[in-house]
């Protein structure tokens, strides 16, 4: 697949890279999770076949966080509120007034968050291998420095893909296109500070407050964010539909990523008509 042509949108001072796939009835805007580099994308047969899957049933707009990517690199990180205007940024700019939400590992608890204070721009919410608390908040208080400098000098290794997608871990291919991937989302240093502020934020207390239709998908054995996590979302969140999938890969593009694709496109199907219906 050609490209999508990268476009960008201006949140104040910063820009954020941003592309449109897809022509289909309703908008789906996909938050990354930790990194992301959209120029990468149609480099990795994967990546590719993931988001052409989306872009077979949806208009979906993908975009790079800033400070990562192809997006402006910041000095600092910014707040979840100023994240959450750059999503608004890059919505109003690829002229989406309301899009149903992807919002993928790390990026679900921005998903989460957007939901909550702006359900008039949220058609649905799509979760995978999300949490509202890091995993890094049951490491030992005296171990989290030492861990976070440890995984910024791994950063760029090629050493995350056993714990990614452990299904590729001796796939020298798949390692090589890691390693870039990393390398050119991020450097070392924005990828821990990126890591220390997802250790602090917790977004428990505002799931109460998402009322839109919220899908949750967890594979059984992921080895980066544990299954437990997505029940204590489906736990909280008793109006959720949640489905555990077979695995053990983080990546959704990574694996049986059909099966994903399919769970999303019939829910925002359903989600479409029970609108549709309730409006009639």
């Amino acid at each position: 697949m050609v490209a999508p042509q990268t476009r960008f949108a201006r949140s104040r001072d910063v820009r954020i890279a941003y592309q449109v796939l897809g022509d289909g009835p309703c908008d789906l805007i996909v938050v990354p999770g930790l990194v992301s580099h959209i120029g990468l994308i149609w480099d990795d047969p994967d990546q590719a076949r993931f988001y052409q899957g989306l872009a077979a049933f949806a208009r979906v707009i993908v975009y790079d966080k800033r400070g990562t990517g192809l997006s402006d690199r910041a000095a600092a990180i910014p707040a979840m509120d100023t994240r959450i205007a750059d999503t608004l940024a890059v919505m109003d700019a690829a002229r989406s007034a309301r899009a149903a939400v992807l919002g993928i590992s790390e990026g679900g608890k921005m998903g989460l968050t957007f939901a909550a204070k702006h359900p008039g721009r949220v058609r649905a919410l799509a979760l995978y291998g999300a949490f509202a608390r890091s995993p890094t908040q049951e490491w030992p208080p005296s171990q989290v420095a030492s861990r976070f400098n440890l995984i910024e000098r791994a950063w760029g290794t090629g050493l995350l893909p056993p714990t990614m997608a452990p299904s590729r871990a001796r796939d020298e291919n798949f390692r090589r296109l890691w390693m870039r991937f990393e390398r050119e989302s991020a450097s070392p240093a924005i990828a821990g500070a990126l890591l220390r502020m997802d250790h602090d934020v917790d977004v428990r207390d505002i799931l109460p407050a998402v009322r839109v239709p919220t899908l949750l998908m967890h594979r059984t054995g992921d080895q980066r964010i544990g299954v437990e996590y997505g029940r204590e979302l489906a736990t909280r969140m008793p109006a959720a539909h949640y489905i555990e999938l077979p695995g053990d890969d983080h990546l959704p593009h990574i694996g049986d990523s059909a099966r994903i694709i399919a769970e999303i496109e019939a829910f925002l199907t359903s989600a479409t008509s029970r609108a549709a219906s309730a409006a009639a």
